[in-house]
C-alpha cells in the first residue's frame, strides 16, 4: 500500500498537494481539496519528491527531490515544479546537513529551510534564492537545535521549535 504525507493546501483553496510514498518511492500528487481523485505530477519511475511546499502564488511547487535516487541521497536537492507537474524547472543542491520543512519567503523570489552548521553545531534558516545562485544565511542566529519554523510575510521568524537531546548511557 501507499502513505500520503506533507499535504499543502494551494493559495486559492482548491488544491491539496502532498507526497505519496509507495515501494521506497514518493511522487507529488494533486487532489481536488473539496474529494476526488488525485493525479501524479512527478516521474514515479525516476523521481523521488516529498515536502511540497506551493508558492504564494500558486504557481509552483518546490520539494526535495532526488532523481534516480533515494531520500538517504546526499547532498539534497530541491526541486521547483510548476504546479500543474511534469519535470522540475529548476534544481539545486542544498549544503549538506539541511532539513525541512521548506518555507516560500512571502514575496515567492526564495524557499527557506533549517541548515546546521557541523562547525559551530547551530542550527539557522537560510534561503536558496529561486533565480539562482547559491544558498545564503538569513542570520537569525539560534543557539538551539530547530525542529520546524514559519516566517511572516516580512521574513521575521515567527516560531521555532526547538528539541532537547540527552545522552542516555
Amino acid at each position: 500500500g501507499h502513505e500520503d504525507t506533507v499535504p499543502a493546501l494551494s493559495p486559492d483553496g482548491q488544491w491539496l498537494i502532498f507526497s505519496r510514498e509507495d515501494a521506497g518511492k514518493a511522487v507529488l500528487m494533486k487532489a481536488p481539496s473539496v474529494g476526488g481523485p488525485a493525479t501524479e505530477l512527478t516521474d514515479k519511475v525516476h523521481d523521488h519528491a516529498y515536502w511540497p511546499t506551493i508558492s504564494p502564488d500558486g504557481k509552483w511547487i518546490a520539494c526535495l527531490y532526488f532523481h534516480n535516487g533515494t531520500e538517504n541521497t546526499v547532498p539534497s536537492t530541491l526541486a521547483i515544479f510548476p504546479f500543474a507537474g511534469g519535470k522540475p524547472a529548476k534544481v539545486f543542491t542544498l549544503p549538506t546537513f539541511s532539513r525541512v520543512p521548506l518555507i516560500w519567503n512571502s514575496d515567492g523570489r526564495s524557499v527557506s529551510f533549517i541548515y546546521m552548521n557541523t562547525i559551530s553545531r547551530q542550527d539557522d534558516i537560510w534561503e536558496q534564492p529561486v533565480a539562482g545562485g547559491p544558498p545564503k544565511t538569513m542570520r537569525y542566529s539560534i543557539t538551539r537545535k530547530i525542529a520546524s519554523f514559519a516566517l511572516f510575510p516580512n521574513g521575521r521568524l515567527v516560531l521555532s521549535g526547538s528539541t532537547r537531546t540527552n545522552d542516555v548511557v
